[in-house]
């Protein structure tokens, strides 16, 4: 499952897209560690309204979506330390 601590806010979504609210590390630095790590997000902070510290993801099928929580909860637990 994703992240459970609070790292984030998950806002619903109508569609294949998730909009997330980082709450511990910028939309960059997210980025980069998860290009690092073969995934690409968006950064949302050219968006209306938003900043930095919001990301879109694209839900992909099963297996892509459990390596992308792992490599999430990996770079959050690292940061943590």
């Amino acid at each position: 499952s994703f992240p459970t601590r609070r790292s984030s806010d998950l806002f619903k979504s109508e569609s294949n897209f998730l909009l997330i609210k980082l709450m511990e590390i910028s939309g960059t630095e997210l980025y980069n560690k998860l290009l690092e790590k073969g995934f690409l997000i968006r950064r949302c902070e050219n968006f209306n309204f938003l900043d930095d510290s919001y990301v879109r993801i694209a839900i992909k099928d099963k297996k892509s979506n459990k390596n992308f929580i792992k490599a999430i909860n990996k770079i959050t637990k690292n940061r943590n330390v």
